[in-house]
């Protein structure tokens, strides 16, 4: 368990290279398991999208980072951010398949939703195939997805994903 933890506090570091990190009180889509002591809780999906995971992730604790790179690649297309969710999963075994598996279920599942995903280059995140941004547009609502993948620094630690979903909805960046 100790290993999940400092694993997820790496990743965390890792990511705020990129000014990344939010915790979303998901108490709607927490798991009803309860949650080892330190281990973050489960999602069983996200409020914002209007979806749920068949493979649930941890919700993540953003430390203000996720929110800034989030309105960063925002202000790119003249957005901003509301709300900020962040979930992360644990990779084992196959990370390529895994990580795979996970992306089309979710970009399916947006899919279904009647969203219109795109893929979105950005010049925020380094485009070295381990983060991939997206938005997901329908009428009535409007997100910006980002999903990072790190690499363990050490044999002790996993390959983990993670995934922020914003809503630039009701917002639009200030012109400078």
């Amino acid at each position: 368990m100790q290993s999940r933890v400092r694993g997820l506090r790496g990743l965390l570091s890792h990511l705020s290279l990129w000014c990344l990190a939010v915790m979303l009180p998901a108490a709607a889509w927490a798991d009803d398991a309860p949650a080892r002591p330190g281990t973050p809780p489960l999602a069983a999906g996200s409020a914002l999208a209007g979806l749920g995971f068949g493979d649930k992730p941890y919700v993540l604790s953003d430390s203000g980072t996720f929110s800034d790179t989030m309105n960063r690649i925002a202000a790119e297309s003249k957005r901003s951010c509301g709300t900020v969710e962040s979930f992360g999963w644990e990779i084992e075994g196959d990370v390529q398949a895994r990580v795979d598996k996970l992306t089309g279920s979710l970009l399916g599942s947006l899919r279904q939703g009647k969203f219109l995903v795109r893929d979105v280059k950005s010049k925020v995140v380094p485009d070295n195939g381990t983060v991939q941004t997206y938005t997901a547009e329908r009428s009535d609502r409007r997100l910006l997805l980002l999903m990072a993948l790190s690499t363990p620094r050490s044999r002790t630690e996993k390959t983990e994903l993670v995934l922020l979903i914003c809503d630039t909805s009701q917002t639009e960046s200030q012109p400078k």
